[in-house]
């Protein structure tokens, strides 16, 4: 008898286990599996000790970001960018999100091409990554920039 409550309450336990929601994972911002998401003209950004991306933006309607080892697109659902032209120090934020998750990122202008090189055509930014499932949220670094 002393050996079936303990199997019984052992078999409680695994059930009660399978059924906790698989979605309270830890979120991980990873470099994109696909690294040609965007080919040309667009944003790129890597991890600041990294070389490979972890977002590519071709527009704002095609975004692309690493999310627990699976590449998800993004739409954009807000912007604090203005029209005017990028300057060094220049900070805007851009919120992004697909059916699982939502994501902010607050860029800062870096550098930007001078007047002179008419050759140059990118503009380097650092950005934060606020990464938000309703459950958990994760934080990124992440430098790159836009441009052709």
């Amino acid at each position: 008898m002393k050996h079936i409550k303990v199997i019984l309450l052992f078999g409680i336990l695994l059930v009660s286990i399978a059924c906790l929601p698989q979605n309270t994972k830890d979120l991980v911002i990873g470099e994109l599996k696909d690294q040609s998401h965007v080919d040309g003209c667009g944003c790129y950004f890597t991890f600041l000790s990294g070389d490979k991306d972890v977002i590519q933006m071709e527009t704002d309607t095609l975004v692309w970001m690493n999310i627990n080892g699976i590449d998800q697109r993004f739409k954009l659902d807000n912007s604090t960018q203005t029209n005017e032209a990028y300057k060094v120090g220049m900070k805007w934020a851009e919120q992004y999100s697909n059916d699982l998750y939502t994501f902010q990122i607050n860029y800062i202008v870096t550098s930007i091409c001078s007047l002179e090189d008419e050759n140059c055509e990118w503009t380097g930014m650092d950005a934060t990554i606020i990464l938000d499932n309703g459950k958990s949220k994760t934080i990124a670094k992440v430098k790159g920039g836009c441009g052709c």
